[in-house]
């Protein structure tokens, strides 16, 4: 499962990361990037950096660990 997240910084990607690995909600996470964007978001265009939270399947459905992820940032 992937889970695009645009945080300003790592530690802004690590606190949702361990969140669901330790809930057991996924078997482990990984953190890529940054990478450089470009973009057209609501009509203004613009750059940036923005970063990939990869999870690796743990015992629940897809659902449970987004929905936690959410209530983390």
């Amino acid at each position: 499962m992937r889970w695009l997240s645009h945080p300003e910084n790592r530690e802004a990607a690590v606190k949702p990361a361990q969140s669901v690995v330790s809930a057991r909600l996924a078997a482990g996470a990984q953190i890529i990037g940054p990478a450089g964007s470009v973009l057209r978001h609501q009509g203004e265009f613009g750059s940036g950096e923005e970063r990939q939270l990869v999870l690796r399947p743990g015992p629940v459905p897809a659902p449970r660990p987004l929905r936690v992820v959410r209530d983390e940032s």
